[in-house]
């Protein structure tokens, strides 16, 4: 499957994601693992994002 990804408002053209891929992120603060998300909210609204697991107490 392939997907644009936007990272803290920077877009990245047409990452490959698989299920192998994504268990492999961690967040760089704490170390948790990092997941696909779906922006709610604001001008990003139905775009794909990285959030650490253990937001709100890491703020990545």
């Amino acid at each position: 499957m392939i997907k644009t990804l936007s990272l803290r408002g920077r877009v990245q053209d047409n990452i490959c994601l698989s299920s192998e891929w994504d268990d492999s992120l961690i967040c760089p603060r704490c170390g948790g693992k990092l997941l696909l998300r779906t922006a709610k909210k604001g001008q990003n609204t139905g775009k794909y994002f990285y959030g650490c697991a253990n937001f709100p107490q890491c703020r990545i």
